[in-house]
């Protein structure tokens, strides 16, 4: 696509990030779709080629705007240098459900390396609408495949963040230069899928006999500098790109904006819309954009849905962040044994993380591990209770300890349907 083209486009985009909006958090929600199960009467088979490509904003540079080229309003220029995506799930499938081909693992692309990139071919899938496509932008495993795009430095980058995105660059205007490395360690899930096919609204894909179909998974570079994250439905407000306010972000002024630095930057409700989705950072706001990059055959769109961390991995990391906690409380303990002025509420909320979940164990030498709940009730509940201590002084906040601990909490029954299906 054309930069020039831009400006035609920027307003279907905007239409994805109010779909993000509507679909991003609330659980059930989906996309009518609607189709024949054989418009062509064709019968048959056909192949089906899914592929990637980062369009020009993420090979060549997301410009300044002008009259005829849409880009950032405060002049700035940015070019990528590194977009790592792994895409995950792949699949194809009718309205009731029934499987046409799948993709089960995941592959890893640069989409700043130049062309459209080939994730995988379906041979023989029957020729008929299959309305529900669906996939994954997930963080890398193991077992992620490379694409000839992406390097094995780059996978173990990506697996030390637990990344399923990750992009580097550099932002320009007049003599100032700024750069960032973000990674995101989120899964994200991209179902319903529909796009404009010949001027009319098509659910999926529709595989024709004896037909070869591109279906491409398009990344949009240009959603991590959007200002809304929901369209306004007036249409004299536009969603806009803007950059000056991510790099007043650089506090230390070493010239590179970092995800710390943007966590702890106020989002400036005066410039950004957070659409009531709670982003009360700049990098909670960039990282829920960062959700909008996948799009369907170009401009397409598809429902948007959180994949949460499997219960193993939570539980997992509700451990090493228990063993932390009670080495710190081990350090307390020998400067005050005594425990007083210990809130109620947050050995509460701490008894209830370890002891209402019966999920995690905390051994001898601080190390989390997965057990049926605890062997001695009174040492645990003692264990806990200087663990609420440390809580209590570093934070000073009952109320946020409690809530930090029932979403810890989380981590067992209500995701483990999760688990199953994305583990």
């Amino acid at each position: 696509m054309k930069l020039a083209q831009r400006k035609d486009v920027m307003s279907d985009r905007a239409r994805f990030t109010s779909l993000l909006a509507a679909t991003l958090f609330v659980a059930g929600s989906s996309v009518a779709c609607s189709a024949a199960d054989d418009p062509t009467g064709s019968g048959g088979t056909g192949r089906l080629s899914f592929t990637t490509w980062g369009e020009e904003y993420i090979e060549a540079e997301i410009p300044p705007a002008r009259d005829d080229v849409d880009g950032f309003v405060d002049g700035w220029t940015v070019t990528y240098s590194k977009f790592l995506v792994n895409f995950r799930n792949i699949v194809v499938a009718g309205a009731k459900g029934e499987q046409a081909a799948a993709m089960k693992g995941s592959m890893l692309f640069d989409n700043h390396v130049s062309d459209v990139k080939t994730i995988i071919e379906f041979e023989g899938v029957e020729a008929k609408a299959w309305p529900a496509v669906s996939y994954e932008i997930a963080p890398v495993t193991d077992d992620t495949a490379l694409s000839a795009s992406a390097s094995e430095a780059d996978k173990q980058l990506m697996l030390d963040g637990r990344f399923s995105l990750y992009v580097e660059g550099s932002a320009t205007k007049g003599d100032l230069t700024k750069t960032f490395r973000w990674g995101f360690p989120i899964g994200t899930r991209y179902e319903d899928c529909h796009s404009e096919q010949d001027g009319k609204d098509e659910a999926g894909v529709v595989v024709t006999n004896n037909g070869e179909l591109e279906v491409q998974l398009t990344t949009h570079g240009d959603h991590l500098f959007y200002d809304r994250l929901q369209a306004s439905p007036d249409p004299e407000i536009t969603t806009s790109l803007r950059f000056d306010t991510l790099a007043d972000a650089d506090r230390d002024e070493d010239g590179e904006i970092t995800l710390d630095e943007l966590n702890a930057a106020p989002l400036d409700v005066e410039l950004y819309d957070p659409s009531g989705l709670g982003a009360a950072s700049q990098g909670a706001f960039v990282s829920s954009l960062s959700r909008t990059v996948g799009h369907f055959r170009g401009e397409g769109e598809c429902t948007v849905r959180k994949l949460w961390r499997g219960a193993s991995e939570r539980l997992r990391l509700t451990g090493a962040a228990a063993s932390r906690l009670l080495q710190k409380a081990r350090g307390h303990a020998e400067r005050d044994a005594s425990g007083r002025h210990v809130d109620p509420d947050v050995v509460g909320g701490a008894r209830a993380l370890f002891a209402g979940s019966r999920h995690v164990q905390v051994d001898g030498h601080g190390a989390g591990r997965h057990g049926g709940g605890p062997e001695n009730l009174r040492d645990h509940e003692a264990r806990v209770r200087a663990i609420a201590r440390v809580v209590h002084l570093a934070l000073g906040d009952a109320l946020r300890v409690a809530q930090v601990f029932q979403v810890a909490r989380r981590g067992g029954a209500e995701h483990a349907r999760d688990d199953r299906a994305h583990g």
